[in-house]
């Protein structure tokens, strides 16, 4: 069943702070979407456990993944949001569904930033979208109506 069938009668339980619980379970400064490329069994745990704890919905580990965020090139950003995805993909099986989580970018380039982001979660299947912490959510309008139509 795909997910707009699932939420016409059914409550969604999602997932609760990833980088909190991230931070908890391993006391080091790694930046948790890097855990992604550099501590993947991590992520995958928190993930399980979220499911097994009874949520239907995982956001990715990529709240903060972006250039600016990260230090990181575009192939890089790519390398983190594909394993970010595959993590949460395999932890839920056919348990939950998987929401790609992107987070508010602060540089001059976040339009195009976001439209990379967005790309690289479509290449992936993702078609359920997490857009957390906004501001102002016309930072973000423009890139969704540009993915909407792809």
């Amino acid at each position: 069943m795909n997910f707009r069938e699932y939420i016409k009668n059914n409550r969604v339980l999602y997932d609760g702070a990833f980088s909190t619980y991230y931070a908890e379970l391993n006391g080091r400064c790694l930046v948790p979407e890097m855990a992604n490329i550099k501590d993947r069994e991590t992520v995958l745990r928190i993930h399980k456990e979220y499911v097994d704890a009874g949520a239907v919905l995982i956001r990715t580990n990529t709240f903060e993944a972006n250039t600016g965020s990260l230090g990181c090139d575009k192939e890089e950003l790519k390398s983190i949001i594909k394993a970010g995805w595959e993590i949460a993909k395999e932890a839920c099986g056919d348990k939950a569904y998987v929401a790609a989580d992107i987070g508010p970018i602060e540089t001059g380039v976040a339009l195009r930033e976001y439209e990379f982001i967005i790309d690289c979660f479509i290449e992936q299947g993702a078609e359920i979208f997490n857009f957390e912490s906004f501001a102002d959510i016309d930072d973000i309008i423009e890139s969704i109506d540009n993915a909407l139509t792809k």
